[in-house]
């Protein structure tokens, strides 16, 4: 018979536990000697139970005060369950697996808790199933956002940007990570968003291309140099760049090594969104990137800000640029802004301003666009 289980939160504990159900039937509330206890004061004494017929699982409702809820719906009557589903006693959330898929890691779940008056909460999305065979099926669509020169406007790279292309999931990357990283799936996620992007990128044109990584990626070092190189592996000699987001670069031995690797298999590295929450000046020092991506919170309405915050973005860039960083303003949407970042030395822009994201871009058409945005 299939193995299925429970997997939620403990009270005042961040890590997921998982509970068997191994009895048939398997009734869980608020009473000690039940089969799971809730640990919730609004579940009732005996809330519900769960009943295994051959490969199926049903659960039921006993009349409970605040309901018994599958996919944040409550049922009237035995309702079956499946891989995947979200489930309710009360406010307390829990998502029903089978045995075929591994238990989340508890590294994906560092910054969730139990919060015991929450009504009925998302701390575990739904929408596992379909974004396993999103996986599976590689239903992903890439797009490219042109990167160019400041000074001639001309095109110097694209970043790749994933989306999800299945018909039952939000296609932006942040909704699509949030559920992955309930199910320690992000990993996966973001790697398939690489090899899928890199595999349109060979049919779109030889320019440099910038690649996203997933925080989590850096806490499995081993598995992130590998996927980096069978990358260059089947991309051969495509010129590449990986970002990194500048709260993840904390380790600046774990820098150092990856810097190092990833300068044999020629990748080049990019500290991203540089300024969003606290500028990491000693790690830019030690261990200096090949690019460096200053974030919106720096560029947009540069314009219109007070002369300090100019003179400090201008320090910054002024210091990179001695380092031998090139600089990059990040989503310039205005001609005054790419104006004062211009003037202000940025040797690169990327934004709305000169492109949105695009489909199999045509060079010729980038080049048409940024034309048409420099002369408005």
């Amino acid at each position: 018979m299939k193995n299925w289980y429970l997997v939620g939160y403990q009270p005042g504990k961040k890590d997921l536990a998982r509970t068997n159900i191994n009895t048939s039937p398997f009734k869980v509330g608020r009473q000690d000697k039940l089969s799971f206890s809730v640990p919730s004061s609004n579940a009732s004494r005996v809330h519900a139970e769960f009943n295994q017929r051959g490969e199926q699982l049903f659960v039921k409702d006993f009349g409970s005060t605040n309901g018994t809820f599958v996919n944040h719906k409550r049922i009237q009557q035995e309702t079956e369950v499946l891989h995947g589903d979200i489930i309710h006693f009360a406010d307390y959330e829990m998502r029903i697996m089978s045995q075929e898929t591994a238990v989340p890691a508890q590294s994906a779940m560092q910054n969730t808790v139990f919060r015991p008056s929450m009504s009925l909460s998302e701390q575990l999305p739904s929408g596992v199933r379909e974004l396993e065979e999103l996986l599976r099926q590689r239903n992903i669509q890439t797009l490219f956002q042109p990167i160019v020169a400041a000074d001639t406007k001309t095109l110097v790279a694209y970043e790749v940007l994933g989306r999800g292309a299945h018909d039952k999931l939000e296609k932006t990357p942040d909704k699509l990570f949030h559920i992955a990283e309930s199910f320690d799936l992000a990993i996966e996620l973001s790697e398939c968003f690489r090899e899928c992007g890199l595999e349109c990128a060979d049919m779109v044109s030889p320019h440099r291309y910038f690649l996203n990584i997933h925080p989590l990626e850096l806490n499995d070092e081993a598995r992130f140099l590998n996927s980096m190189y069978q990358l260059r592996r089947s991309h051969g000699t495509l010129p590449l760049v990986l970002e990194i987001h500048e709260k993840a670069v904390t380790n600046l031995e774990q820098m150092k090594r990856l810097k190092s690797e990833l300068k044999n298999m020629t990748i080049e590295l990019a500290y991203d969104d540089f300024g969003a929450g606290q500028g990491r000046l000693m790690e830019l020092i030690e261990d200096p990137p090949d690019y460096l991506k200053f974030d919106i919170a720096l560029v947009k309405d540069i314009d219109k800000a007070p002369e300090v915050k100019v003179q400090m973005v201008s320090l910054f860039v002024e210091l990179a640029k001695k380092m031998g960083i090139t600089t990059l303003a990040e989503c310039v949407e205005t001609a005054g802004e790419v104006e004062v970042c211009k003037n202000l030395g940025f040797d690169l822009f990327q934004g709305y301003y000169i492109s949105k994201p695009q489909m199999q871009p045509n060079f010729h058409n980038i080049q048409q666009s940024i034309s048409l945005s420099a002369s408005r």
